[in-house]
């Protein structure tokens, strides 16, 4: 997986490429955390470019989504995938977790 950081407005958007599984979770966890450690307040994880992710994957977004809850940070899951969004659906997480439809929408929601 390939993890690549950008500026837009004041949103950090944490783009995503590859397969998040058990292999690969921990580097968007350490990316994310540094993050919030650094008090970054508008988080977005684009998931545009990612067309799996495993119970590992969905159980780090849940654990990012509750440390950034808890810092006053904004964070938001933009663009899944059809197989991802799937995904979501069927564990009901996208009626907890922030997951937009789009990159810009995330954005919009953010400022």
């Amino acid at each position: 997986m390939e993890i690549k950081k950008r500026i837009e407005g004041n949103c950090v958007i944490v783009d995503m490429e590859g397969e998040m599984d058990y292999l690969n979770a921990v580097s968007l966890r350490q990316v994310i955390m540094e993050l919030i450690d650094a008090k970054k307040k508008n988080i977005i994880i684009n998931l545009e470019k990612v067309p799996y992710m495993d119970s590992t994957g969905l159980g780090t977004l849940i654990t990012l989504w509750q440390k950034s809850k808890a810092q006053a940070i904004g964070l938001k899951y933009a663009h899944p995938q059809e197989t991802v969004k799937k995904l979501f659906v069927l564990s009901r997480l996208n009626n907890i977790l922030p997951i937009t439809a789009t990159l810009q929408e995330a954005i919009e929601q953010l400022q």
